[in-house]
């Protein structure tokens, strides 16, 4: 996401208003105001951003013929195992 996207510039914008203001009407320093509306920017974004990644991912997608709760494990099947019931036990 952009940080001049419009979801990041106004939350930036209503937090910085009153220094904004004040740069205005004399009180504050131009320099000062645009310093720290650029930190509220880079704050805003880095939030936004946090935000955005974890409302709106992509769902995770399954890999057909695969359980995702399956344990690892040494590779061996059922009729591979010895003592396995209904055949002849193969070891290896």
């Amino acid at each position: 996401m952009s940080p001049f996207s419009r979801p990041v510039l106004v939350p930036s914008l209503v937090l910085c208003s009153p220094v904004l203001w004040d740069a205005y009407q004399g009180v504050v320093a131009w320099s000062d105001a645009l310093n720290r509306f650029l930190l509220v920017l880079g704050v805003c974004w880095v939030a936004v951003s946090v935000v955005h990644a974890l409302a709106f991912s992509p769902p995770r997608t399954r890999t057909p013929g695969r359980d995702p709760d399956a344990v690892a494990g040494d590779g061996a099947t059922d009729e591979h195992r010895p003592g396995a019931p209904g055949g002849a036990a193969r070891l290896g």
